[in-house]
């Protein structure tokens, strides 16, 4: 911001340009890149019931130099990296993912008060991997080490598929669509959805060839349904997932 000023507003409104928001924590303005405030940990509604802190300001507002939605930044003094996501239908207001190694950090569980500091985050990152996503990586015990086991092709493919859009909230939408995909994926190893189990059960060979198959040959035709939504659509592709296992079954 361009004037040296510091501002603190405690009534459930703060003002940012031109502009006021309305939102319950005290937030301060200060003259440098660095915006401090309060806000409250608290559980988003996201599939994966990610936890989260609502950002008083739009940082095109507030930042005039900034790459997309990064931020770097503290949580009671816990130093994170992240990017900013933006609450779907109000444009200007965004929240940021408070991750489990962060709670730990800053000695925080939903429900509490934190302070936060964040500024715009400048330096490079890998190219392969979206920050959307990256910041949903760590969010679900396991899901970083399962997609950084995936290979050099796949991953890049991921990477492709979230940047592949022009806005920055469509970009977000799709690591988020990805985020899950990846953690159901991940607990459909461990376990088979019942949905799946019960359409081998229901066809003997491809029950047979199911484990015959490789690690990855599973992985992927597991990561391969969950690509789809409906009801219908989705027990299409699991009668493909029976094909692949009867094929390998035929092998043996």
């Amino acid at each position: 911001m361009s004037t040296a000023k510091s501002v603190t507003f405690v009534n459930a409104q703060s003002y940012v340009g031109d502009s006021w928001f309305s939102f319950p924590f005290v937030v301060q303005f200060v003259a440098d890149m660095k915006q401090h405030f309060r806000a409250t940990v608290e559980k988003g509604d996201r599939v994966l019931g990610w936890t989260m802190a609502r950002v008083p300001f739009d940082p095109a507002v507030v930042w005039k130099e900034r790459i997309r939605s990064r931020v770097k930044g503290t949580i009671n003094g816990f130093v994170f990296r992240t990017s900013l996501f933006p609450f779907a239908g109000e444009e200007g207001k965004y929240f940021l993912l408070v991750t489990k190694a962060m709670q730990a950090g800053a000695g925080v569980t939903p429900g509490h008060v934190a302070m936060f500091v964040l500024e715009p985050d400048l330096d490079p990152r890998e190219a392969e991997l979206p920050e959307e996503l990256d910041a949903l990586l760590d969010d679900e015990d396991g899901l970083r080490a399962w997609y950084e086991s995936l290979t050099e092709y796949t991953r890049r493919e991921i990477g492709k598929w979230v940047s592949d859009v022009k806005s920055d909230e469509a970009r977000m939408r799709r690591a988020q669509t990805m985020a899950e995909r990846m953690f159901f994926t991940m607990e459909a190893e461990a376990e088979l959805p019942p949905a799946i189990r019960k359409a081998l059960d229901a066809r003997p060979k491809a029950k047979s060839g199911w484990p015959a198959m490789t690690p990855t040959q599973r992985r992927m035709e597991l990561f391969a349904v969950t690509a789809y939504q409906s009801p219908e659509s989705r027990a299409k592709r699991i009668d493909k997932l029976c094909d692949a296992a009867e094929k390998r079954a035929s092998k043996l």
